[in-house]
């Protein structure tokens, strides 16, 4: 097994070095997705806490979240998101440390650790949420988000012609994004953070249809995409990603 997390490890390093080579990830998804991560834990997280964030990437979330906390430890397994991230994100309450989450200890414990767009790339996501919980403080919490499995795009592709159509392409109706190690749906995810020892605080849903409208033009239409979230969020057991706060009980 051990074999097998590092073999993962060493792929999303690669992956993600690239990703963050050209600098912070930009553009008006991303923009809107970042002020998602960030109202989000801000619902959840006390005034001057200590905050650990798995898998900070550019760091802006990370840097932004200050506006509450008083410290943030932030860790990322690509050197380049954490060069990145001092770079352009950098704050004297905030420590970056390149390594992986199964290889981070710390003996100081926290009042939230989050975690936007991560469980879907580790190897065991159930030994992270236990992880995560050894890390809390007691009522501490967990904010996570991660793509939905039964997001609207592929229930619209497991439609019976649209599936086997798809077929006779040569299409997987189920395919996930190549770095993904596993997709999830929200009851999986619940279940998980349950069995962990945490109890569900609030569940939310962000953007309805994932798939690329229209191109590169209506993706970088701000008024498009701005309601793409918005519906997301009206329906959440259809939309794109799932956020989830859950309290250590």
């Amino acid at each position: 097994m051990k074999e097998d997390q590092k073999e993962y490890q060493k792929a999303q390093r690669e992956i993600f070095n690239k990703s963050f080579a050209k600098g912070p990830f930009s553009g008006v998804v991303a923009e809107l997705s970042y002020q998602k991560r960030i109202n989000f834990t801000l619902k959840f997280i006390p005034d001057s806490s200590a905050i650990l964030d798995f898998g900070c990437g550019d760091g802006r979330v990370t840097k932004d979240i200050l506006t509450r906390a008083k410290k943030v430890v932030a860790i990322d397994i690509s050197e380049k998101a954490i060069e990145v991230a001092k770079k352009f994100n950098n704050h004297p309450n905030i420590k970056y440390i390149n390594t992986t989450i199964e290889d981070f200890s710390s003996e100081e414990k926290f009042d939230a650790v989050i975690m936007f767009e991560i469980i879907e790339h580790v190897y065991d996501p159930k030994s992270i949420f236990h992880k995560a919980k050894n890390l809390l403080k007691e009522d501490g919490v967990i904010i996570l988000s991660t793509p939905n499995f039964l997001r609207l795009t592929r229930r619209v592709k497991r439609l019976y012609g649209i599936k086997h159509i798809r077929r006779r392409m040569g299409k997987d109706t189920d395919r996930i994004c190549c770095d993904h190690v596993r997709e999830f749906s929200y009851q999986e995810v619940k279940d998980m953070l349950i069995d962990a020892g945490f109890k569900i605080l609030a569940y939310e849903g962000v953007i309805l249809w994932t798939d690329t409208i229209g191109g590169d033009l209506f993706r970088s239409v701000y008024w498009v995409q701005r309601l793409n979230f918005y519906l997301g969020s009206l329906i959440p057991p259809a939309s794109g990603h799932i956020f989830i706060a859950a309290k250590k009980i």
